[in-house]
């Protein structure tokens, strides 16, 4: 508001509310949802960069990434200072607020050329004898304007298209901005929480005027997932320093958003470290990242086995899990906290997946005992015929687990960085070899590796060269509302699910399993399917509108082998390296079983060696 092209309402008789945080946050999230984005990443500078986190503040299920530039984190107050008061006692550097506020700049700038010289002062052009058109600690020296020469910031084209842009209206809406402080207070009182739990990037400007270092020295309390770096500029950082400013956030977005490790790789270091064994993940990705080729974080992951009942190693994995996953919850049940709270899982009582089935399979031909796994979930019972819908075949119920996938991969390096494990965010080379990979690896741990784990999941086919390995790209959907219980439904050529996150408020629901398919972008006739199947599997999520409240639409790509996951021990160029991948879309219930084969053989292989040390 009071940009570009945007409205720039007269206050009065116009609220200066419409200047307000809350109003251009609602502004820019119904621009995204126009736009078709359910959830953005969203970067900005100056009044941009104080509004990315406004937005994330009112809607932080909106916005999973945020970056600044120059512009520091100010958590709202409870108390009201007037703006005069904090340049007198804190923010001396804030005194031109109080002039741009103040109505003296909008009456003395008016035509289209003074502007132009008001802009040209901004962006730091210089007078014959050194004269400047601004200092923080003053305001816009309106008497120095006449005399400036051009800019080195800007171009002629460029100071013209922004002086053309400001002319619309004139100032008055832009200088709105600097009279929204009360409004901002006021309606900031009734936020419930502060702090942004979501990935941050702060690049300060070192020698910003305005905005100066000191004011961003305690953004860490309230940014817990904080990345902070700088570059030696003025306040004009991106115009004076682009390929740097460009770099950081390129470098941030790669590594931190485009980015966690897998529940694979967690898991099996988790076990590792446990047992004894000093451990570093080294990884590109860790929770809380986004990426299409990073599927753990799409899953919509409960206990329901793909294993067939001839694939007895991928039973036994299974089987496994499912054990673990009742110890873990069971443990939890007797402390203080929720389970959910800490392991982001619940026991199925209440939460009954059901697998409805269309058409006769080797598996369920003799009823409930063909299934292999009927004596390793509780409570498993035959749906009756009578109760199942029309057109579907067989029916089972049976207790078992959902987990709310963000909350149990942190729980899992919570719990591997609590025992005493490393974590290395770290950018592998995968374009010279496995070998440079495996020296990159050793190098970041600081330390003698005695094994490599390989968890690298579609990596391996560059890697490796490993052609076996191939994408299955899922699309899944995150709506409001919590199903009464998980749901899968698998038809000719299709499957469909409703799988709550327990603890969240949300369900996911999907989905698709295209093999080799590289796609990663939403496909809305998809979604659209997704949504109308999920009305009918779960019913209780649909609202008084009829319809499934969308919180998020995603790609992921699951890790898929020929021959099902590769987790064996080899040695290369005297190197002990143990590859756990391929998993494709089972990796959570795989997950435990997976983890405990490579311990057994990190111990087997060490155990050999030490033999072989005495003879």
């Amino acid at each position: 508001m009071g940009f570009g092209g945007t409205d720039a309402p007269q206050v009065p008789p116009e609220s200066i509310s419409l200047y307000g945080y809350k109003r251009v946050a609602g502004d820019i999230k119904e621009l995204a949802k126009q736009l078709g984005a359910s959830r953005i990443i969203l970067g900005g500078h100056d009044w941009g960069g104080a509004i990315v986190y406004r937005v994330a503040l009112w809607y932080p299920d909106f916005v999973t990434h945020l970056f600044s530039v120059c512009t520091p984190y100010w958590v709202p107050s409870k108390d009201y200072k007037p703006l005069e008061e904090l340049v007198k006692t804190r923010l001396p550097n804030f005194k031109y607020q109080l002039q741009l506020a103040s109505g003296e700049i909008e009456k003395a700038i008016s035509s289209r050329e003074q502007i132009k010289q008001f802009l040209n002062g901004l962006y730091g052009g210089r007078g014959p004898n050194g004269e400047v058109g601004f200092i923080p600690e003053q305001g816009v020296l309106l008497q120095n304007l006449p005399k400036l020469k051009p800019t080195r910031l800007l171009g002629e084209k460029e100071l013209d298209y922004y002086a053309d842009q400001y002319a619309r209206n004139g100032l008055h809406g832009t200088l709105n901005w600097y009279r929204n402080r009360e409004v901002n207070f006021e309606e900031e009182l009734s936020l419930e929480k502060t702090t942004i739990d979501i990935p941050v990037l702060f690049i300060q400007a070192t020698r910003d005027g305005a905005l100066p270092p000191f004011m961003s020295v305690n953004m860490d309390k309230s940014l817990p997932h904080l990345t902070r770096k700088e570059v030696d500029a003025n306040h004009w950082a991106l115009w004076e320093a682009p390929e740097k400013v460009n770099g950081i956030i390129k470098e941030w977005l790669e590594g931190v958003v485009f980015g966690g490790k897998s529940v694979i790789g967690l898991q099996t270091a988790l076990f590792l470290q446990e047992a004894g064994y000093k451990t570093t993940i080294v990884a590109k990705h860790l929770p809380g990242d986004l990426d299409v080729d990073y599927a753990s974080p799409w899953a919509g992951a409960h206990w329901r086995t793909h294993a067939a009942a001839h694939e007895k190693e991928l039973c036994q994995w299974d089987a496994e899990t499912y054990e673990y996953w009742k110890e873990v919850v069971a443990k939890e049940k007797t402390g203080n906290k929720p389970v959910d709270k800490l392991a982001g899982l619940k026991v199925g009582l209440g939460l009954p997946p059901k697998s409805e089935r269309e058409e006769p399979t080797d598996e369920i031909a003799q009823g409930a005992t063909s299934l292999w796994w009927r004596d390793v979930v509780l409570d498993l019972a035959v749906i009756p015929r009578s109760e199942l819908p029309e057109g579907v075949h067989y029916g089972v119920v049976f207790t078992s687990f959902c987990v709310n996938v963000p909350k149990y991969l942190q729980y899992l390096l919570n719990t591997f960085t609590a025992a005493g494990g490393k974590v290395i965010r770290q950018d592998l080379p995968t374009d010279k070899g496995f070998g440079a990979a495996l020296t990159a690896a050793e190098v970041a741990a600081g330390d003698r590796v005695h094994a490599f784990i390989n968890a690298t999941g579609l990596g391996a086919r560059k890697l490796l060269g490993d052609e076996k390995m191939f994408p299955t790209r899922g699309q899944t959907v995150l709506v409001r509302g919590e199903a009464s219980g998980a749901m899968t439904r698998v038809g000719k050529g299709y499957v469909a699910y409703c799988i709550p996150r327990p603890g969240s408020g949300t369900t996911i629901v999907g989905g698709t399993k295209q093999a080799g398919d590289w796609n990663g972008t939403v496909d809305k006739e998809t979604t659209r399917t997704i949504l109308s199947r999920a009305k009918v599997l779960s019913p209780e999520l649909v609202n008084e509108r009829g319809e499934l409240e969308v919180v998020s639409e995603q790609v992921g790509f699951r890790p898929s082998r020929e021959g099902g996951p590769r987790v064996e021990l080899e040695v290369v160029d005297g190197k002990t390296i143990i590859h756990s991948y391929g998993h494709s879309g089972a990796g959570y219930q795989n997950s435990v079983g997976s983890a405990g084969k490579v311990l057994r053989l990190f111990e087997e292989h060490q155990r050999r060696l030490d033999r072989s040390a005495k003879l």
